[in-house]
């Protein structure tokens, strides 16, 4: 700058005039810098991006060289291959978002006549267009010469069209011609081919190839050199045929503005989200072009991570906008950066609203605990809250699928449930707890059971009475229960109980301390449901002692005697009263005396001998008879 102002001087412009022109120079120069133009060079056929926001581009073409002659005379030399034509556009326009890239190829040498180079061209062979370089004609006959190719620029489409140098003329029976130059890129007249030596390279363009050796056997021809130059034809010595050299490949160029990429209004991001997830980025621009972009961003804060990318398809508007999805975010607050803006060969950094905050909350969680048990009978407010739990949530509410009363329904400690009577009778009612997520989460929820039993209800039975020589005795008689989680029976005496938890073949079997107590109190208990209380009730077994009989010593009476006392020795005992009887046919007197009872033997008796005598005492019910028995002499 200092140099410009001070050449300024020098040519005696003022102060005000040099200011102004100084500062047009800066202008000038920051432009340049800014909008530097791009170029891409394309040596294989290919694709070519357009850019965001190019709307035209300058193209140019340089076709592929022709192939020089072949030699197959003895001597002979053939002529060299024309040079590829060049071509330039203006201002192309290219509306579309991308253009197939023809790049032509040099032509092949071979022992025959060269071939044409292939055409390079952009999109459309309508649109630009370089044809190929001619081929070399060839020598057959000894000592012949042949025709170096002549340049064309027939069938070329460009605003620009400049023509491939000519093939050289072989030398007769020395040497071949050399291969014309390609097209120069600023100037309409390319580098012809000489006797032996190549078109030299013009600008911006490619050499012609070398003609085959002249001495010896000769040798086939030097390719062109890149891009587009005609090969070199080839000569031929001692009957040995030779080929002509190779083209040299085309080229495309496409040169183009890059506009600025910059960002217009603040960067926004979607969410708040739930649990580890993507987000979604929109940048806002009124001075992009709609396209795609490739986006560079950085994430910090809960998320880290450096350079990462992103495709962006973006519309042009005022604003314009463009999303992209970022990688997994993880729970918490992530800051993500945009650093550059990349579409095809053009590429800005971004410094300015290119940030935004992305909040992840994590996903709500629900425990409602352990299942309940209650009483229908204790029902009142019973509290659900055991084992629950909740995380991550705004807060939370219990609910039931029934019709009871809740107090305190958004607490975890102190809520209650009082079922109604619609519960009561259905048994169960499932009770949900339900944590109400942090935007955008959904709520979680969990289910436990409420268990409403019914208390239980039990009946001993009827009372019993059994005898003490009876043994074990079943004595579930009328007992019933309802509701229960089992049953037991128990006893007050010291007797033996079999099947205790039944409530129909449970037997009891007095020990002798029962039996002289004379009672047994049996108590039937019925197990609740969880949740309720035990019932019991109990019936009394009385023990009836067996009746005991001793009918005495045995008696000797004389025929003659008549009536005898038979109660000698006899006793009887637990009885409601004695009776003696025979087997004979003899009288009684006082037959239910223990004392006083007499006997009188009829003639039957006394024909017999003896009789026996029996005493009975009659046993308390439910107890059998006490019966003994002794003989009467006569």
């Amino acid at each position: 700058m200092k140099q410009i102002t001070n050449k300024l001087k020098e040519q005696g412009v003022g102060k005000k005039n040099q200011f102004i022109s100084f500062m047009l120079l800066t202008f000038l120069m920051l432009t340049f810098q800014v909008n530097a133009q791009t170029t891409e060079t394309f040596t294989t056929t290919g694709t070519f991006t357009v850019p965001a926001g190019v709307t035209t581009v300058q193209v140019e073409a340089w076709a592929g060289g022709g192939s020089g002659g072949g030699a197959t005379g003895n001597p002979s030399g053939g002529g060299g291959g024309a040079g590829g034509n060049y071509v330039k556009s203006t201002s192309l326009s290219v509306p579309l978002s991308s253009y197939t890239v023809t790049v032509g190829l040099g032509a092949n040498g071979t022992n025959g006549a060269g071939t044409t180079g292939n055409s390079s061209w952009f999109g459309t062979t309508g649109t630009i267009l370089a044809t190929g370089g001619l081929g070399g004609s060839s020598s057959s006959t000894n000592s012949s010469s042949a025709a170096g190719a002549i340049a064309t620029t027939t069938g070329c489409v460009g605003a620009t069209i400049n023509k491939g140098g000519n093939g050289g003329t072989g030398a007769s029976g020395a040497t071949g011609g050399g291969g014309g130059s390609s097209a120069s890129t600023v100037s309409a007249l390319a580098n012809s081919g000489g006797v032996t030596t190549g078109g030299a390279a013009p600008t911006g363009g490619g050499a012609g190839g070398n003609a085959g050796v002249t001495n010896g056997n000769g040798g086939a021809g030097n390719p062109g050199s890149f891009p587009g130059g005609g090969g070199g034809g080839g000569r031929s010595g001692s009957n040995s045929d030779r080929s002509g050299a190779d083209g040299g490949d085309g080229q495309v160029k496409v040169t183009y503005t890059c506009p600025t990429y910059a960002l217009t209004a603040a960067t926004t991001s979607n969410g708040p989200l739930c649990g580890v997830t993507t987000s979604v980025v929109t940048l806002k621009s009124s001075s992009m072009g709609s396209g795609t972009y490739t986006v560079t961003y950085n994430l910090t804060g809960s998320t880290s991570a450096t350079a990462s990318t992103a495709t962006m398809t973006f519309t042009a508007g005022s604003p314009g906008t463009g999303t992209f999805t970022t990688s997994s975010i993880s729970v918490g607050t992530t800051t993500v950066t945009i650093t550059k803006l990349t579409s095809a060969g053009c590429n800005n950094t971004i410094s300015s609203n290119n940030t935004a905050s992305i909040v992840v909350n994590s996903s709500a969680t629900a425990v409602s605990g352990t299942n309940i048990t209650t009483c229908s009978t204790t029902v009142g407010a019973v509290n659900i809250t055991a084992g629950s739990s909740a995380s991550n949530n705004t807060g939370i509410l219990w609910t039931s699928n029934g019709t009871g009363t809740f107090t305190n329904p958004t607490s975890l400690t102190t809520c209650t449930y009082t079922p109604s009577p619609a519960d009561i009778a259905a048994g169960s009612r499932t009770l949900t707890l339900t944590a109400i997520g942090n935007s955008p989460c959904f709520n979680a929820t969990s289910n436990k059971t409420i268990t409403i039993n019914t208390p239980p209800t039990v009946e001993a039975g009827t009372a019993i009475t059994t005898c003490s020589s009876a043994g074990a005795i079943n004595i579930t008689a009328g007992a019933t229960a309802t509701n229960q989680a089992s049953v037991t029976w128990t006893r007050s005496g010291t007797g033996t109980l079999n099947n205790s938890s039944s409530l129909t073949n449970c037997t009891y079997a007095p020990s002798a301390a029962d039996i002289t107590a004379g009672t047994v109190t049996l108590t039937l208990t019925a197990v609740a449901n969880s949740g309720c209380t035990n019932v019991l009730d109990t019936k009394v077994l009385t023990i009836i002692s067996a009746a005991t009989a001793v009918s005495g010593t045995a008696i000797t009476t004389c025929s003659t005697a008549g009536a005898v006392n038979i109660t000698a020795g006899s006793s009887a005992t637990h009885n409601s009263g004695i009776l003696w009887t025979s087997n004979g046919t003899g009288t009684f007197t006082n037959p239910t005396s223990l004392t006083t009872c007499t006997y009188t033997p009829s003639p039957a008796d006394i024909a017999a001998g003896s009789r026996t005598l029996t005493l009975t005492a009659t046993g308390n019910s439910p107890c059998v008879n006490g019966i003994s028995s002794k003989t009467l002499s006569i």
